[in-house]
C-alpha cells in the first residue's frame, strides 16, 4: 500500500484536529438506524416484483408484524413484512405480506410480494397457500455477499387446482431480487438421481433447512417421497448441495458412504427419533466446504460398525468427504484409553454449533470422553479440526480454567451451542467453573482467544460498572456472536440485586465491554417514539459466513423491536465495533452526509487516524504490516486521502480525543454520475503520532447509493 508521505499527512493534520465524544447511551439506542417500523408506507419493488401495493398500503401495528430479519456482509437487510388488510385496495391474508431489502429506509424496496407469480410455475401459479387468508411466503435467506436468495414458500393455482395438489405444494427458489428461478419443488424429479425419487414436502417455515454462502451455493435438507422410484423410509433422506442446474445429491441415507477415512461399506443412517439427516449438525462455509456427521447402520461396513463406533465427524471439500473425528477413537492429547464417546442416545458423539466452522475449513466442536479414568468430572471436551490439520485439544472438563479466575479453579463443563470460531483461529466459549472460591453464583464464565490463552470477558456475579447503582453479571448463558475482527456482542441479564436487566453487550479489544441494547431506551419511529416492549433476532443459525444471519463478520447488526399492543415493532440496524456509520445507503443525488463515530479505545488516545475508503469490496484486505486494511484498495484511496477534511471527506484526518474517539463524516457531492447502484466501504486507521507507524485498522463499514 502506498500512502502520502509523512510530510504531507502532517500538513493535512494541522488544518483539523477537532474530535467529539459522545453521550453514555447504548451503541444501539445511539447509532441504530430504523429501517422500517408498524405504520409507514410499503416502498415499491422498482420492478423487483410484478405486483406493486396500491397508494395507501401501510405496515401494521399488531400482530405478528416483521419476521427477524437477517443480514450479508455488507449490510443489505432482508425482512418480512405483514402490511394491514384493506378490502378497498384489494389488500389480505393472501397477498398481504412481502419481503422488503435495503440498507435504510432509503433505497428500501420490496422483492418478493404474496400471491406473486411463483417462478418456473405455471403461469397461473403463485406464491401463497390454497387458503383464502393465508400467503405462501416463508423463511429466506440471503448470502453473505452477491445478494442472492433463497426463498422457501408454498405456492397453490387459484385458476387450475390441479397444477398444485397437496404433494406438489411447496417450493425452493434461488436468485437475486427480480431474477429468481425454481430451484427445487416437490413432487418432481431430484435431478440428481436416476430411478425416478421426487422431492417431498418443502420444509419452508425455517431457514434452518438450508444454507447459502457467497457464491450463491446452496446445501439443502429434504426428505423424498416415500413409494416413488424406489424411496422408503430406510433411504428417503438428502442432503444437496449446489445451484439450480448444478444440485447434486451430497448425502443419502441408506447409500453406502464413498468418503475417505473408514474401512468401507459403511451404510448411512439417522434417528429414527428426530428423523433428521444428517443427524445433529451441519455446516456451510464461505469456501463450499461442509461440516457434517455421520451415522452409520450398525453391521455394515467392510469391518462391521457397532453401536460403539457408529458416530462420526466429516469435512467434505474438492469432492471429497473426510472424516476427522469418530466415535470411540482416541482422544489426541489425552491419556491412552481415553476414547470419544456419545453425548446420548439421540445426538452424535460430537456437537458443533452454526457458528464454528471457518472459512479455512476448520471446526470448533465439544465432545465427550469415556475410557481410563474418565468420570462425571472430566468427560468433556472441546477439539479443532481439519483435513491434513488434525485434532487439536482446546479444553477439557477438569483441566485448570485461567489463572485470572483465581487459585485452584477448574472447569466443569462447556455450553455446547455456545462455541463459535472466526476465520483467524479466535474462539469464544461459555464454561462452568469450580474450585477455589468459587459458588454458585459467580460459576459461569465467558472466555474469548486462543487455545491456551483464553481471557475472561464476563464473569457471573462480578461488578456491572456500565449502569448507574451497583449492578453484578448474572449467570452467563447465552450465546455470543463473533466477527471476523474478535468482536462480541450477545445478550447478557444484570442485576442490582431487587432487578434484573436484559441487555446486550458489545466487546471490542480497544473499548473493551460497552452496552449494546438497553432495554429501558426510547426510538423514534414513524408513530413516535416509544419504548420496545421486546428485542427479537434470528438466533445462532449460520450465515455461511461463520457468522450468524443477523450479525455480519463486519459487526452490523439487525433485530426487530416490538412495542405496545397497538404500536406494533420496528426493524433496526446497529453495528457493534471500532467504526460506526449511518446512515447506511444515501442517494446517489448527493449532498446527505454518512457520519461516522471512530472509537479506538483510551489506549490509543492523542494517535492519528485517516479514513480511508474504496469501491473494490473487503476481501481479502490490503496488507500493511504489522495489521491489515480491510479493504481492496483502489483508486478510491487517492480520493478519500486527498479530500481529507474538506466538504467532501469532513474531519477525517486528525487526532483521537483523550477517549480514543472522533466523529467525522463522508458527503458524496452533487453531479457525480455513475453513483447509483455502487457500495464505498470504508476503514479507519491509526497510526502512531511520531513514528506514523501504522497501529490498527477498524472493521470496514459500506455505504450504498441509490
Amino acid at each position: 500500500m502506498s500512502f502520502a508521505s509523512s510530510h504531507r499527512l502532517r500538513t493535512l493534520l494541522l488544518l483539523s484536529l477537532v474530535t467529539s465524544t459522545v453521550a453514555a447511551q447504548s451503541q444501539l439506542g445511539q447509532y441504530g438506524e430504523i429501517v422500517i417500523s408498524s405504520g409507514m408506507p410499503i416502498p415499491s419493488s422498482n420492478g423487483a416484483s410484478p405486483n406493486d401495493f396500491p397508494a395507501g398500503a401501510v405496515v401494521v401495528s399488531t400482530g405478528t408484524v416483521f419476521t427477524a430479519p437477517v443480514l450479508d456482509l455488507n449490510g443489505s437487510l432482508l425482512t418480512r413484512v405483514r402490511v394491514a388488510d384493506n378490502a378497498g385496495l384489494g389488500i389480505s391474508g393472501v397477498n398481504g405480506s412481502a419481503y422488503l431489502l435495503g440498507r435504510s429506509n432509503g433505497d428500501l424496496r420490496m422483492i418478493v410480494r404474496g400471491s406473486d407469480p411463483a417462478p418456473g410455475c405455471p403461469p397461473t401459479t403463485l406464491l401463497r397457500t390454497s387458503s383464502a387468508t393465508a400467503n405462501g411466503l416463508q423463511a429466506i435467506r440471503i448470502s453473505p455477499l452477491g445478494e442472492w436468495l433463497l426463498l422457501g414458500a408454498s405456492i397453490y393455482d387459484p385458476t387450475v387446482p390441479t397444477n398444485t395438489p397437496t404433494s406438489s405444494d411447496s417450493a425452493y427458489f434461488w436468485g437475486q431480487p427480480g431474477a429468481m428461478v425454481l430451484m427445487a419443488r416437490e413432487g418432481t424429479l431430484v435431478p440428481s438421481l436416476s430411478n425416478g425419487e421426487v422431492f417431498g414436502s418443502i420444509d419452508t417455515s425455517s431457514n434452518q433447512s438450508w444454507l447459502l454462502n457467497s457464491s450463491g451455493t446452496a446445501l439443502i435438507r429434504n426428505q423424498m417421497l416415500i413409494g416413488t422410484g424406489g424411496v422408503t423410509s430406510s433411504n428417503d433422506a438428502i442432503l444437496l448441495l449446489g445451484t439450480p442446474g448444478t444440485l447434486t445429491t451430497f448425502l443419502r441415507e441408506g447409500d453406502v458412504w464413498t468418503g475417505v477415512g473408514a474401512s468401507g461399506g459403511e451404510v448411512l443412517d439417522r434417528y429414527s427419533s428426530n428423523n433428521q439427516f444428517p443427524t445433529s449438525g451441519w455446516n456451510l462455509n464461505e469456501s463450499g466446504a461442509v461440516l457434517h456427521d455421520l451415522h452409520f447402520v450398525v453391521g455394515s461396513g467392510t469391518i462391521p460398525v457397532t453401536a460403539a463406533d457408529d458416530r462420526a465427524v466429516a469435512i467434505y471439500q474438492g469432492g471429497t468427504d473426510v472424516i476427522v473425528a469418530r466415535e470411540n477413537q482416541q482422544a489426541p492429547g489425552l491419556p491412552t484409553g481415553v476414547v470419544f464417546a456419545d453425548v446420548s442416545a439421540f445426538v452424535g458423539f460430537a456437537s458443533f454449533p452454526q457458528n464454528s466452522f471457518n472459512k479455512s475449513n476448520v471446526a470448533f466442536f465439544s465432545t465427550s470422553l469415556a475410557g481410563t479414568g474418565v468420570t462425571t468430572s472430566n468427560n468433556q471436551a472441546l477439539y479443532t479440526a481439519s483435513v491434513g490439520g488434525g485434532l487439536n485439544l482446546v479444553a477439557r472438563s477438569g483441566d485448570p480454567a485461567p489463572a485470572s479466575l483465581g487459585a485452584g479453579v477448574t472447569y466443569v463443563s462447556f455450553n455446547n451451542a455456545s462455541l463459535s470460531m472466526n476465520d483467524s483461529g479466535l474462539i469464544c466459549m461459555f464454561a462452568t467453573v469450580t474450585g477455589g472460591t468459587v459458588t454458585t453464583a459467580d460459576d459461569s464464565v465467558m472466555l474469548l482467544g486462543t487455545p491456551g490463552n483464553l481471557t475472561v470477558i464476563a464473569r457471573e456475579g462480578a461488578p456491572f460498572t456500565l449502569l448507574p447503582g451497583t449492578w453484578t453479571f448474572s449467570a452467563i448463558n447465552q450465546n455470543a456472536h463473533l466477527t471476523e475482527r474478535g468482536s462480541l456482542v450477545w445478550n447478557q441479564p444484570v442485576t442490582d440485586g431487587a432487578n434484573t436487566r436484559s441487555l446486550w453487550l458489545s466487546y471490542t479489544a480497544e473499548q473493551g465491554l460497552r452496552i449494546f441494547y438497553d432495554p429501558t431506551e426510547t426510538y423514534t419511529t414513524f408513530l413516535g417514539p416509544l419504548v420496545p416492549s421486546s428485542m427479537s433476532t434470528a438466533g445462532t443459525i449460520q450465515s455461511g459466513d461463520t457468522s450468524s444471519v443477523h450479525v455480519n463478520n463486519h459487526g452490523d447488526f439487525a433485530s426487530t423491536l416490538n412495542f405496545a399492543t397497538g404500536f406494533g415493532s420496528a426493524v433496526v440496524r446497529g453495528h457493534f465495533g471500532s467504526l460506526i456509520a449511518k446512515p447506511a445507503a444515501v442517494p446517489a443525488a448527493g449532498l446527505v452526509p454518512q457520519d461516522f463515530a471512530l472509537d479506538c479505545g483510551a489506549a490509543n488516545a492523542s494517535q492519528i487516524y485517516i479514513l480511508i475508503g474504496s469501491l473494490n469490496g473487503t476481501r481479502p484486505g490490503t496488507p500493511f504490516p504489522p495489521i491489515t486494511i480491510p479493504l481492496n484498495l483502489d483508486g478510491w484511496l487517492d480520493i478519500s486521502i486527498g479530500y481529507a477534511n474538506t466538504a467532501v471527506y469532513t474531519n477525517t484526518l486528525g487526532l483521537l480525543d483523550a477517549n480514543g474517539k472522533a466523529s467525522m463524516s463522508f458527503t458524496l457531492p452533487a453531479g457525480v454520475s455513475g453513483a447509483a447502484g455502487l457500495t464505498l466501504h470504508h476503514s479507519a486507521v491509526v497510526l502512531d503520532f511520531f513514528t506514523l507507524a501504522p497501529v490498527l485498522a477498524t472493521e470496514p463499514t459500506s455505504l450504498k447509493f441509490y
